[in-house]
């Protein structure tokens, strides 16, 4: 029996290559998912991730002939009660890196697996990971530095781990790959389950 087609609902760079880590073969399909069509408001933050993992599986999968596992994922970024998800500007990615400056915040990624059996849609799979991270006190000319540089402005907080933010995060407790934007141990575990190893 051959190994099942999987897909990845995402075309963040990030996740493609924390994906191709486990040495699996893939395809990548964008996800048109609405996320405003969900209410944040009525659900937990790890409900809300998991539930757009899902919408982002199931957009694709619609879409998806024959059989295959679809992968969906998201992130977001809270602080007291309060959402940073990607900023709409450079002035916005300044507001989220001051307001997390000398704070510990929470990492959020809901993951999906959708699974396809003849174009007909199954019982999708999912699970999340949480990791608090730590930021130092961020001087106003370090976070217009960090700006300058772009790398904020497509990434849920306003920072990637994996780039230059390293230099003010002195601690995180939790899954490091979570935070970039999948939690693998989470998504091997989920994968297990369709009969899908790494090894």
């Amino acid at each position: 029996m051959s190994a099942p087609k999987i897909i990845l609902a995402s075309t963040s760079p990030r996740r493609r290559e924390l994906l191709g880590v486990l040495g699996l073969t893939f395809d990548v399909i964008g996800s048109e998912f609405d996320e405003d069509s969900l209410d944040r408001d009525s659900l937990t933050p790890h409900d809300w991730v998991m539930q757009l993992a899902i919408g982002k599986a199931a957009a694709v999968a619609a879409k998806t002939e024959g059989d295959a596992l679809i992968i969906g994922a998201d992130t977001t970024v809270t602080l007291r009660g309060e959402y940073y998800n990607k900023p709409q500007d450079p002035a916005d990615a300044r507001r989220m890196l001051g307001e997390l400056s000398g704070q510990t915040h929470q990492v959020y990624t809901g993951i999906c697996i959708l699974p396809v059996t003849g174009g007909a849609l199954g019982v999708p799979v999912t699970d999340y990971a949480v990791t608090d991270v730590t930021f130092d006190q961020i001087p106003d000319p370090i976070i217009d530095a960090y700006v300058a540089t772009g790398e904020p402005l497509d990434k849920a907080g306003a920072y990637g781990i994996q780039g230059k933010a390293l230099a003010f995060i002195p601690k995180i407790n939790g899954d490091y790959f979570n935070v970039v934007g999948l939690p693998l141990n989470k998504l091997v575990a989920l994968l297990g389950r369709f009969g899908v190893s790494v090894w």
